[in-house]
């Protein structure tokens, strides 16, 4: 009955930690406006491989996809310096050939 006294309410227990057991899953918290939200992750070898796999894939894809945005920008950088070079010679041959002509 002393015991039951002194336990830490169910409160307690989630405030501020992380709690992680051997056994059939990880548990996790988020306290949110006085709600406690907890999260349920299964300790299956096979589901927590498949969403580790999962992660990696989601990391691997994003960075691609990163980089394919600064190749992007890259080329487009590149082809506006084309055109522009392009104008301006055009905009100084019109200039020549308008003097030339009068």
């Amino acid at each position: 009955s002393s015991q039951s006294d002194e336990a830490p309410t169910v409160s307690h227990i989630f405030h501020d930690i992380l709690v992680v057991e051997q056994g059939p899953a990880y548990v996790h918290h988020n306290i949110h406006n006085g709600w406690v939200y907890v999260w349920f992750l299964p300790s299956g070898l096979a589901l927590v491989g498949s969403i580790m796999f999962c992660y990696i894939l989601l990391l691997a894809m994003g960075l691609m996809l990163i980089l394919a945005a600064i190749y992007g920008m890259y080329r487009l950088s590149t082809v506006m310096d084309k055109l522009k070079a392009e104008c301006a010679h055009e905009e100084e041959h019109a200039v020549l050939s308008g003097l030339v002509h009068t």
